[in-house]
Parts: C-alpha cells; sequence; structure tokens
C-alpha cells in the first residue's frame, strides 16, 4: 500500500479552474491529509473531492484550521456529511473519509485518526515532577489565549438563534486532548495483526519541534510528548501536520512523518510525501471508535 502524505495546504483559492486542475497527482493507493487544507471546511473538502478523490481515497483528520468559525461539537459531524454528499460512487470519486477519534481498517492496515489537541506541556523539563509539569501547563495555557486562530474563531457550541456562542479556550483544548490520548490508549491496546498507522493534526513528540522557530511561547500549541504512547504500543507510523516544516525520524520501531506545504516549506513537493507499507487484503471495513 503506497500513502500520499500531505497536509496544511492553507489553500488561498479552493475553485479547481484556479488551482488544482493542473496539478500532477501521483500514483498512490491512500491520501492520507492530516488537516488544515484551508480556512472553508466545505470549500477544501469540495476542493479535496473534485482533485484527489477522483484518484484515491482520502482519509482525512481536521486541523485547527478546518474548524474556523464552526464548533467543537459541529465540526466533525458537519465535515463527516459534506464528504458523503462531494465524494464515493455516486460521484465517480472515491470516498473521502473523515476520522477524528475514530478508526479506520483498510486492505489490513489499521489507520488510528486523531485531531490531538495539544496537552500544553511541551515545555517543562524532561522528566519534571507532576507539580512542575503542572506549573508549565498553566502558563502555556495563560499565554496562548487570543494567540492562535482557533481561539479567536472556533466555538465550544453550535450558534442556536441569537445565543452568542462561547469561543473555544485552551482549557477547552487540553480537554479534548485527555480524550484522545484516552482513546489513543485503548484503540492500541486492542489486539490487531496489522500495521498500525496514527494520523493526527497536533504533533506527537518533540523532535517535531520546529528548527526554524525553534522552543517558544507557541510552541504548546503545536507539540506534545507521546513518548509514553510510542514506546508501550506498535504504532508503525505516526503521520502528523500543524508545524509547516518537514519531518522523517524514527522513535523506537515507530516512523514520524510529517509532508506539509504549510505557507512556503521549501521541501514540500505535490509529487513528495509517498510512504510504502505493506497490506494484507480483506475488503475495507470502517468502524467508529467513540
Amino acid at each position: 500500500m503506497r500513502l500520499w502524505v500531505i497536509s496544511d495546504l492553507h489553500l488561498l483559492k479552493t475553485t479547481p479552474s484556479e488551482f488544482g486542475s493542473k496539478l500532477r497527482i501521483p500514483e498512490a493507493d491512500i491520501c492520507v491529509l492530516p488537516g488544515d487544507i484551508c480556512d472553508d471546511l466545505e470549500a477544501g473538502l469540495q476542493w479535496v473531492a473534485a482533485i484527489i478523490a477522483p484518484h484515491m481515497p482520502v482519509i482525512f483528520v481536521p486541523g485547527n484550521h478546518d474548524f474556523i468559525g464552526r464548533s467543537l461539537t459541529g465540526t466533525v459531524p458537519e465535515a463527516q456529511s459534506i464528504a458523503a454528499h462531494c465524494s464515493g460512487n455516486a460521484h465517480g470519486r472515491h470516498p473521502i473519509r473523515v476520522l477524528d477519534n475514530e478508526t479506520l481498517v483498510i486492505d489490513g492496515v489499521r489507520f488510528i485518526g486523531s485531531t490531538l489537541w495539544t496537552d500544553f506541556a511541551i515545555l517543562a523539563p524532561p522528566n519534571a515532577d507532576a507539580e512542575t509539569v503542572e506549573k508549565y501547563r498553566n502558563q502555556a495555557l495563560a499565554n496562548m489565549r487570543g494567540a492562535m486562530p482557533e481561539y479567536q474563531a472556533v466555538y465550544v457550541n453550535e450558534v442556536f438563534g441569537n445565543v452568542i456562542p462561547k469561543l473555544m479556550t485552551p482549557k477547552d483544548a487540553y480537554w479534548l486532548h485527555l480524550d484522545s490520548r484516552r482513546f489513543l490508549k485503548e484503540e492500541l491496546s486492542t489486539r490487531f495483526d496489522g500495521e498500525t498507522v496514527i494520523v493526527t493534526h497536533h504533533a506527537p513528540h518533540p523532535n517535531s519541534i520546529s528548527s526554524f522557530h525553534g522552543r517558544n511561547s507557541l510552541t504548546p500549541g503545536f507539540v506534545s510528548d507521546l513518548s509514553d504512547l510510542i514506546h508501550d504500543h506498535k504504532i508503525d507510523i505516526w503521520v502528523h501536520g500543524h508545524v509547516h516544516e518537514t519531518f522523517d525520524y524514527r522513535v523506537g520501531d515507530t516512523r514520524i512523518f510529517c509532508h506539509p506545504k504549510g505557507t512556503g516549506n521549501p521541501n514540500f513537493s505535490w509529487q513528495g510525501g509517498l510512504l510504502d507499507i505493506p497490506s494484507a487484503s480483506p475488503a475495507p471495513t470502517f468502524r467508529s471508535s467513540k
């Protein structure tokens, strides 16, 4: 099975005739897209359906920008509905599968998808005690408010009538991180005889901290350290986005891979980001793990 990994497209034009119709799509079995198509969820998914889905199925995990103008509770169901209405056999296209704390098995390969908002503790010293970690987390939570787009344009709940919805806060992101972490641990603890690929938007290891920006006050909004999860479970590949820098490294037996377009990543190529993995061949099945 060949994966085509692209993320953080941040498209400024989502009309295929304006951008995309002349892209040379590489030969692959599945496109893995870990978030941030653009700041308009519906337009972004319509673009993916028109440009990529005619060639291969797509696994899409929403990134923080895909939630812009929408709610934490409504974005994923809406994305799944949009994907169902613009892809699949009825449209002469392959399906787009939207995953957030859900699992998809294709040809003997298990894909576990989660946006995986961060735990805001990445700046704590290694092996710090719980009290020190909490101190660094609380400082990061305070620094992050208003510093990332999601805290200015993503709502906790859907808008009903004239009720003014509550904006998402860093604390909300932290609680969602804990939910996703529990989900990942439960899924990985379930026996599976095949390769496992985790797909998240946010990064799971400090080796994915940007070399351009280094550690700074915004880093806790990009990266968490899930080394314990990586070392304790069999994870063949962990694909992520968000950091706008290309990464390909190993932590133990796990390959961690990021191939974002970003806003000027010199190492991005529309023909790059190809990963080959062994596969079995049962019929594709989809299972919700919420």
